[in-house]
């Protein structure tokens, strides 16, 4: 099961994370392959302590994995390696990138 769960106590404000998220995904769309060391460095989420290479890394993702049907059903409609746009949710802005 994926993690969603925060680190912490959020205290960015919304502006402030959007455009923190909008600098990330321009760099990631130059290089992809930086993903679990952008996510290990700036994400919130619990994904992100995970080891080496699957920092930020939610697992396989189904429906009711998450406990976040719109964040799911962003996830499952990418394109494998596509990368989403931000997406807002209850835990925060996200972005997310498939696999598999």
């Amino acid at each position: 099961k994926a993690h969603l769960r925060q680190r912490g106590p959020v205290t960015r404000p919304l502006a402030q994370a959007e455009r923190e998220m909008m600098r990330l995904k321009e760099a990631l769309a130059k290089d992809p392959s930086q993903f679990h060391i952008l996510a290990r460095k700036h994400s919130e989420c619990e994904s992100a302590l995970q080891p080496g290479q699957m920092a930020g890394d939610l697992g396989w993702v189904y429906r009711g994995s998450l406990g976040d049907p719109a964040l799911e059903e962003l996830a499952l409609g990418l394109d494998v390696n596509e990368l989403s746009d931000l997406i807002n949710s209850p835990r925060g802005v996200h972005i997310v990138q498939r696999y598999a």
